[in-house]
């Protein structure tokens, strides 16, 4: 540490002596946190260190939200004795020797949370897909999220799926920012994120994110360009994220690397045999045989052939909340963040999904609407059920069918020649974590035979597959993609899915009234009592935008929801449409459609539905 100014200062309220600024990287006598700016006060003779933050901002009086029907009063010194005390809003025990109380009701709030309380309910639905309960009683559990440490203090707890969670892993407000100290969790690389070099002592990380930074690049971060530079004439920017720029392989005749793990089959391969390698990632290799598998290969010769361009992205950001998308340059979109209203009737049009709980950018001056997670999706891809790299198309006048799922859809789509993937299908990547499966990783690998996958019962050829030895845990790109939550098409209230049970006994499915077997995946509610196919939730028109119009075999329908007072007969079946969405003829005042078959037989004679 190091004094920043001999002129000193008084904080009464929080300690008795003068002070002098000071800059130091420890926990702070005020809240007992680590803080991200490290000015501050210290008093010599304590050996007191309080942040410029809580000197500054604190009051001797404050009226709390989370306890309105009183005034709170700082306390400190002698009055309260370190660890004596729980906050009240987080759980945590008060490590220092002041905190906010109140006397009637015995009620105590420490500095930070008195100006960062944790919200009753969260939602975090990159990382889990149900909304998270503050539970405000103090017992001991074991940590879900990626930390693994055990807690016993508050908790945010998915009552769905019996999980828990610390505050800090899953909650942080944006203006905070948390350091760490000791060693980097088990499951990172244990190197800063910026620099390479190894974590040592105190450094920040995202449990969520996986992502970590030392001091150093914390105290003197990289400039954001470089120009006029010896090495190279033009400016050169930082990119602050992992570069996904694809890279060749060339045959070398001794791999030398130990313990290689062949990037195709995912076996191991002896280091004194030859194979393929990348020259800028040097623990990736691949087998000579599996580099030339046909799904592999695309039989080029690439020696003395430039390099790909460099990735363009899908949008220009035009300020924090605000971007271009590449499509849309006519209008600017905004960011909208995450709320706790589930937005069933806006759909995103890159995935055709209902907003529901994601943050999405929304047009400023019309209705086109992306999930902020599909709007960052690369314009250009590589798959792994395909060899040649594929272009997001974003018309949405055709409707095509997904190579991988085989779903309907006429949202975004990921494409080269004959070969159409749909949005989701087409951004996943290996190793691919599914939380049916969630204690292994799974990988695609070409099947000799069909296989049956563990989510449908249904076989498939295109599988993930987990390649731990005997565990034989296969799952098709339909089931790989289902969403974890949908809402009821009827009754309006969420459903989860449910990944089998094993038991007796008959159930049946609540929108068809035919029978459900519940060893197969289904979705449910809350309570489970309830049981739902998932073909009668994500019936085969749900990847189609409802009120667009489709052109099949030189017919055009209206996409329609299927949310009326009365449900329409069905032209094919005769029956009435229970789907959530279904097709109308244009031309015609009763000519609907609820299922492909129905829709095959609508186009007879010719029995199939083209594009």
């Amino acid at each position: 540490s190091c004094s920043m100014d001999s002129k000193e200062v008084s904080l009464p309220l929080i300690h008795e002596h003068l002070m002098m600024p000071w800059n130091d990287l420890r926990k702070g006598d005020c809240c007992g946190r680590l803080e991200a700016i490290s000015d501050g006060y210290y008093c010599k003779s304590c050996d007191v260190f309080v942040h410029k933050r809580c000197g500054d901002e604190c009051s001797e009086f404050i009226e709390h939200p989370c306890h309105s029907i009183h005034t709170l009063k700082l306390v400190g010194g002698n009055k309260i004795k370190p660890g004596s005390h729980y906050c009240d809003l987080c759980g945590k025990r008060i490590s220092v020797n002041i905190c906010y109380h109140c006397k009637i009701c015995d009620f105590d709030v420490d500095l930070y949370c008195a100006k960062n309380p944790p919200p009753e309910v969260i939602d975090i639905s990159e990382t889990h897909h149900h909304k998270l309960t503050l539970f405000k009683e103090r017992i001991e559990f074991d940590c879900d999220a990626k930390c693994g440490k055990s807690g016993d203090g508050f908790s945010y707890k998915c009552h769905e799926c019996d999980l828990s969670f610390h505050v800090d892993c899953v909650w942080n407000p944006e203006e905070a920012t948390h350091l760490s100290e000791g060693q980097p969790p088990d499951y990172s690389d244990g190197k800063c994120r910026l620099c390479g070099r190894e974590i040592d002592e105190l450094f920040y990380h995202c449990y969520l994110c996986n992502f970590t930074l030392d001091m150093h690049c914390v105290l003197n971060p990289p400039r954001q360009s470089l120009l006029e530079l010896k090495a190279h004439d033009h400016q050169l920017t930082l990119l602050p994220r992992l570069d996904s720029h694809d890279h060749r392989m060339s045959r070398t005749s001794v791999l030398g690397v130990l313990d290689a793990i062949c990037g195709v089959c995912w076996q191991k391969m002896n280091w004194t045999y030859g194979g393929y390698s990348c020259q800028r990632c040097h623990d990736y290799v691949v087998h000579s045989k599996c580099a030339t598998r046909k799904h592999v290969l695309d039989g080029k010769e690439l020696k003395g052939v430039p390099g790909d361009p460099e990735v363009v992205e899908p949008y220009k950001i035009i300020d924090d909340n605000t971007l271009q998308y590449f499509s849309h340059k006519e209008h600017y979109l905004r960011l909208h963040r995450n709320g706790f209203f589930w937005e069933e009737f806006k759909r995103c049009r890159a995935c055709t999904h209902p907003i529901d709980l994601q943050s999405f950018f929304g047009c400023m001056e019309c209705d086109f609407i992306l999930h902020k997670t599909c709007a960052e999706f690369p314009r250009k891809i590589w798959h792994v059920l395909y060899n040649k790299r594929l272009s997001l198309v974003t018309s949405e006048d055709d409707i095509y069918e997904c190579y991988a799922c085989q779903r309907m859809s006429n949202g975004f789509r990921y494409q080269r020649e004959d070969k159409v993937f749909d949005v989701i299908c087409g951004t996943i990547a290996e190793p691919f974590i599914h939380p049916s499966h969630l204690h292994h990783p799974l990988y695609y690998i070409p099947q000799v035979e069909e296989r049956e996958c563990n989510g449908c019962k249904e076989l498939a050829s295109h599988l993930l597959t987990c390649i731990e030895d005997g565990c034989g845990f296969f799952l098709d790109f339909k089931c790989a993609t289902l969403p974890q939550v949908v809402m009821h098409s009827i009754d309006d209230y969420p459903l989860s899915l449910c990944y089998g049970k094993d038991t007796n006994g008959k159930h049946w499915c609540e929108i068809c009234n035919r029978e459900t077997d519940i060893k197969t995946w289904f979705y449910t509610c809350k309570d489970q009592h309830d049981s739902f196919h998932i073909d009668c939730e994500i019936e085969d028109f749900s990847g189609i935008m409802p009120a667009s119009t489709i052109d099949v075999l030189s017919k055009s329908f209206k996409v329609m929801l299927n949310n009326g007072v009365s449900r329409p007969f069905c032209s094919s079946c005769k029956s009435h449409c229970m789907y959530p969405i279904m097709l109308k003829r244009l031309g015609t005042s009763d000519t609907y459609v609820c299922s492909a078959s129905c829709l095959s037989k609508v186009l007879d004679p010719i029995n199939q539905i083209g594009g």
